[in-house]
């Protein structure tokens, strides 16, 4: 039988409310053939925290940190060294809503494909109805999962956010230091030769930001980790020998969002159409042309700060119970 040790980080503005409705998805999952193991990894400021001891009641197993080294690689880094017996590491976030199928659908993939070092599927947003701002990241999302699906065709570049997914074990810890913890690593394994893969036939969910500022923050933090890249792995990804695709898409996926307001007339057309097919409201087409700007803006931002030396830092984001 397949071992599997589900990882769900929990940062601490967390809501106990939120990591019991992710257990309850987690745990309702399809197992078969697998022994899935579920470490909730749980980061405290302060020694009042009582959320490590509610959670003695649910069938998973709690990693109480008194600190928060690392933020959430660091979470991951110590879950990993708890985990040395499993085959494979699922990583979900305590707002990931995976499928029914996904661990076995994803599990299948890896061993039918020994050169890829993550599965996963495609990506939806779930509380796509609390605000406007969250609708939009709703039909961004679908835009992208598009953009994967050609990219799975095409032997791409494919970033899962949060490596969202499940890898077989051993592959390494992940960079601390870095901006974005997930692009870091996903760079390095496909300098590596490895791949990502995207499941057909599953998928899952999370949250997008409610709040504009929210947004910002996020998006902010994302590009300053597609610049860290760029500045780290130019050479390696120019000398590596991978396919030229590959380069290309990585190329793409950390410039491009830098440029992202050339593409607003397509962002227009693309959340007309959506609206038109009844997947989005007729707002998904300014907003999403907006949102290339804001996207923009925030690349702006991001060159401005490191131009000047100034430390992007991580900000809280508010849940909602979804």
């Amino acid at each position: 039988m397949r071992r599997v040790a589900v990882i769900v980080p929990v940062a601490p503005f967390e809501p106990l409310a939120l990591i019991e409705r992710s257990i309850e998805s987690l745990t309702s999952l399809d197992t078969a053939g697998l022994d899935v193991r579920l470490l909730y990894v749980i980061d405290s400021r302060d020694k009042d925290d009582t959320r490590p001891q509610a959670l003695g009641r649910y069938p998973v197993s709690v990693l109480s940190r008194g600190d928060t080294r690392g933020r959430r690689a660091g979470a991951v880094n110590d879950a990993l060294e708890a985990c040395h017996d499993a085959d494979y590491i699922a990583l979900f976030d305590v707002d990931s809503r995976p499928q029914h199928n996904f661990l076995v659908a994803c599990v299948n993939a890896l061993e039918n494909d020994r050169g890829a070092f993550i599965a996963s599927g495609r990506r939806y947003i779930t509380n796509t109805t609390r605000s406007r701002i969250a609708g939009i990241i709703g039909a961004e999302y679908t835009f992208f999962a598009m953009v994967y699906e050609l990219f799975e065709r095409l032997d791409g570049f494919k970033q899962f956010n949060g490596l969202i997914g499940v890898m077989p074990a051993g592959f390494g810890e992940l960079d601390e230091h870095a901006s974005c913890e997930d692009f870091d690593f996903t760079q390095r394994m496909y300098l590596r030769g490895k791949t990502g893969l995207l499941v057909k036939g599953t998928r899952v969910g999370e949250q997008a930001p409610l709040r504009l500022r929210e947004l910002y923050n996020q998006r902010v933090r994302w590009l300053n980790g597609a610049f860290q890249g760029l500045s780290r792995y130019h050479r390696d990804f120019h000398r590596a020998r991978i396919p030229a695709g590959r380069k290309l898409a990585w190329f793409l996926s950390g410039t491009f969002p830098f440029i992202a307001f050339t593409a607003a007339p397509l962002a227009a057309l693309f959340g007309l159409a959506l609206a038109l097919r009844g997947r989005a409201s007729f707002f998904a087409a300014p907003g999403l042309m907006l949102h290339v700007w804001l996207i923009t803006m925030c690349g702006a931002a991001v060159l401005a700060g490191n131009a000047f030396r100034k430390e992007i830092s991580w900000k809280d984001s508010s849940r909602t119970d979804d």
